[in-house]
C-alpha cells in the first residue's frame, strides 16, 4: 500500500477556485465560546477554582532527580551529609541506612523517614533535611519578557516573582514612548493539561493577589507580544510548525504551508482559536465543506492558533486538553532558537 499523500495540491486548488467563485457563500459559524467572567479595571478578579488545594500542597516543595540535599543529624557528625545528590531512582545513599527514597517527598517528610530508620541505632534522632539546590523544580516563562526561559523553583515562587525572574515585560518605542511590548490582558497560565483563568493584569497591578498564585513544578506561562505575526499550527498536520505571516491568508494555505493534512485529520472540525486560550474566541471551520465549494475560507492572522483534531465532534475543553502540549513544545523550540 502506498503511503498516504498529504492534501496539499487539492488545498491549493480549492483556494484559487474560491478567489475566482463570484457567488456569495455561507459564512462559517462561530463555535460558541464558553468565556469566565471578565475583569474590569476596579473590580476584582474572580476566584480560581481548585487552586486553593494546590497552592496548599505546592507550599511544601517535592525533591526530585538532580536535587542536592544537606542531611543534618544532631549531634551525629558521621552520620549527617553535608551533600546529597538525589540520583535517576529518586534515592539517597544515607551512612548506616543505605539508599532512601527522596523523590516525591518533600524536606521534612525525608526528614521524618530518616529519624524513623535511625531509631534502630540511635536512642534520640533528630533529623534536619535542607536542599542547597533544587534541579527538579523548575517553570516555563515565555513570550514577551526579557528574559525568556526555564526558571528554577528555590523556594515559594509566585506569578510575580516569575515575572521578574524573566526580567520583566519588553519594552519597545512607540512614537517616542516606551511602553510594554506584552499582552498581558492575553497571557495564560497552564498547569498540567489545564489553562488557569488568571488575570495577569489584575496581578500586576496589585488588584488580585489570589491570582498571584504559587508556582509548581513544569508550571507554564506564555505572555503574547502586542502584535505577533506568527501562527501556530498543530494536530494532524505533516508538519505543525510556527508561521510567520506578513499579512492574514486563507487557512488552506495555512494548512498547505503546514503539509497538507494526515490521515486521521477530521477535516469537518479544524478549529482557529483567537485571543487568550482562557478567553478564547474559537471558529469551526469545515475544510471538506471548502473544498466542495460550500463555504467561505476563513482568513487567519498573526496571534491564531490552528488545530487540525482527530475526534469528529470535538468539543473546547477535549482540543484543549489534546492540543496544549503540542503547543508548548512549539513554544519551547521558538523560544529558545532565537526566534
Amino acid at each position: 500500500m502506498k503511503p498516504d499523500r498529504c492534501r496539499v495540491l487539492p488545498l491549493l486548488l480549492i483556494a484559487l477556485h474560491l478567489v475566482g467563485c463570484s457567488s456569495p457563500l455561507p459564512p462559517v459559524a462561530a463555535m460558541p465560546t464558553i468565556n469566565p467572567v471578565k475583569t474590569r479595571a476596579g473590580n476584582p478578579a474572580p476566584p480560581l477554582e481548585g487552586i486553593d488545594d494546590e497552592r496548599r500542597a505546592s507550599g511544601s516543595l517535592l525533591l526530585g532527580h538532580g536535587d542536592e540535599l544537606r542531611l543534618l543529624v544532631f549531634d551525629e557528625p558521621d552520620l549527617s551529609l553535608t551533600s546529597a545528590q538525589v540520583r535517576p531512582d529518586g534515592k539517597i545513599s544515607v551512612p548506616l541506612l543505605g539508599s532512601i527514597r527522596a523523590s516525591g517527598r518533600t524536606p521534612d517528610q525525608l526528614a521524618r523517614e530518616v529519624e524513623r530508620r535511625l531509631l534502630r541505632y540511635v536512642v534520640t534522632a533528630r533529623v534536619s533535611v535542607m536542599v542547597n539546590k533544587l534541579a527538579s523544580q523548575r517553570f516555563s516563562m515565555l513570550g514577551a519578557v526579557n528574559k525568556p526561559g526555564l526558571f528554577s523553583i528555590d523556594g515559594p515562587t509566585r506569578i510575580l516573582d516569575a515575572l521578574a525572574l524573566a526580567g520583566g515585560l519588553g519594552r519597545r518605542d512607540i512614537n517616542g514612548r516606551s511602553v510594554a511590548a506584552g499582552d498581558l490582558s492575553r497571557a495564560v497560565f497552564v498547569r498540567g493539561r489545564r489553562v488557569i483563568p488568571v488575570d495577569f493584569s489584575a496581578v500586576v497591578a496589585g488588584r488580585a493577589p489570589h491570582h498571584n498564585i504559587l508556582l509548581r513544578a513544569a508550571d507554564y506561562m506564555y505572555v503574547p507580544p502586542l502584535e505577533t505575526r506568527q501562527v501556530y499550527v498543530l494536530g494532524e498536520v505533516a508538519k505543525p510548525r510556527v508561521l510567520q505571516l506578513e499579512r492574514p491568508i486563507p487557512l488552506v494555505e495555512v494548512l498547505a504551508a503546514a503539509g497538507g493534512l494526515k490521515k486521521d485529520a477530521r477535516e469537518g472540525a479544524v478549529k482557529v482559536i483567537r485571543g487568550s486560550l482562557a478567553r478564547p474566541e474559537v471558529i469551526d471551520v469545515s475544510v471538506d465543506k471548502l473544498m466542495e465549494g460550500k463555504a467561505l475560507d476563513v482568513l487567519v492572522r498573526g496571534g491564531d492558533i490552528v488545530y487540525v483534531p482527530t475526534h469528529p465532534l470535538a468539543k473546547w475543553n477535549w482540543v484543549l486538553t489534546n492540543m496544549l502540549p503540542g503547543l508548548r513544545e512549539l513554544m519551547l523550540a521558538k523560544a529558545f532558537s532565537g526566534g
